[in-house]
């Protein structure tokens, strides 16, 4: 089975939304085994309810999680802690599955025993029915410095094995890091080269949000903890 882990906000009025996209676009995958975890950090009822639309056609865990809120990295755990699936697939909550996705990812480990995680290119733009570009992946080491050549944490997909969270001390960086600590652990990802995903672009993304501080600040903290890398 895999899990698809969406954690998700308010997003400043436009959560339910981008939820409800995401749902609908699960609705149409080809295969049925799979569950959705939802970690909800908002204040109110609104993506609760939302959720509550969908269990009839949807394998939905919804947990409202009240701690560390803004934190993106710790809610995005503590959806991983709920996960039951043999495959761990991450879905931002802007961030929608192709047609027929999950098959492929499903397929891929199908035949790839020793594979433990893998990335997958992505379309995106200001909409599903306006299409702007296309990446497919390239993963290096200096991905953890914020050298994003893979892109969002919705291009990822992995085996529940080993299990690692993401490091709540970051927020801009938390998904270059992630990258990292998987290739330490497991090796370098393969890549499918197909566009499973598709990455919304508007004013209220997490990267448009960013401050210039939390750059550096995050930038600091991954040159110390690593720093040991380079002695």
């Amino acid at each position: 089975m895999i899990s698809v882990v969406i954690p998700t906000y308010e997003m400043y009025g436009d959560g339910e939304n981008f939820l409800k996209i995401s749902l609908d676009q699960l609705k149409k995958q080809s295969i049925n085994d799979f569950e959705v975890i939802i970690s909800d950090h908002s204040k109110d009822d609104v993506i609760k309810n939302c959720v509550k639309n969908y269990d009839n056609d949807l394998n939905i865990n919804y947990i409202s999680y009240n701690k560390n809120y803004g934190n993106s990295s710790a809610n995005l755990n503590n959806g991983l802690k709920h996960v039951k699936g043999d495959i761990i697939k991450i879905l931002l909550q802007d961030e929608f599955m192709m047609e027929n996705a999950l098959k492929k990812i499903n397929d891929f480990f199908l035949s790839n025993k020793s594979s433990n995680w893998v990335l997958n290119g992505c379309l995106y733009g200001k909409s599903l029915n306006d299409v702007k570009g296309n990446m497919i992946p390239k993963y290096t080491e200096n991905v953890k410095f914020g050298i994003n050549t893979v892109g969002s944490p919705s291009v990822l997909t992995f085996r529940n094995k080993e299990l690692e969270m993401f490091d709540e001390n970051l927020i801009w960086l938390m998904d270059c890091e992630y990258y990292y600590k998987l290739e330490k652990k497991f090796g370098y990802p393969n890549i499918i080269n197909d566009y499973l995903v598709f990455v919304t672009q508007h004013k209220n993304q997490v990267t448009m949000k960013i401050s210039e501080d939390i750059k550096i600040n995050e930038n600091k903290y991954i040159n110390e903890k690593y720093s040991y890398e380079r002695n």
